[in-house]
């Protein structure tokens, strides 16, 4: 064997060597993109429940905020303007006070207090109400006599 016949099994064997690393690599970089599809597939589910959950947040929000103003009527909530109410990191509704007054000047009529009745009280003096005798009650006071 030659120097030139040792150079050209050495140049192979590094060249299959090479063929192998990057057999390797494509192996590897294949499991990776599968990895990351995946990843990017539970990032979008996750980001769809956040912003559920953040809808259904805000909705509590702001039914609690108009009931504490006197409205029981759930439908009001859809005269709330969602862009310009927000959660701070609490869950607190920033915002509401702005949109309940704007509702308030232009829908006076959902929040009118309702005027309670005064219960019906007889202080005069009376006889102490007496109760009807049961019928038993009748039959020992008719033997008592």
């Amino acid at each position: 064997m030659t120097d030139q016949d040792n150079e050209q099994n050495e140049t192979e064997n590094e060249l299959e060597q090479i063929r192998v690393a990057l057999k390797n690599a494509n192996s590897e970089s294949a499991a990776h993109r599968h990895t990351v599809k995946e990843l990017e597939q539970q990032i979008a589910a996750l980001s769809e429940a956040t912003d559920r959950f953040k809808s259904q947040a805000l909705n509590t929000q702001i039914s609690s905020a108009l009931e504490r103003n006197g409205i029981k009527n759930p439908k009001v909530a859809n005269l709330f303007d969602r862009d310009k109410v927000s959660l701070d990191e609490e869950g607190n509704l920033l915002g509401a006070d702005e949109q309940i007054e704007q509702i308030r000047s232009e829908f006076p009529e959902l929040f009118a207090t309702q005027q309670q009745k005064a219960p019906n009280v007889n202080a005069a003096d009376q006889p102490p109400f007496k109760r009807p005798l049961t019928s038993a009650e009748r039959l020992l006071k008719r033997n008592d006599h």
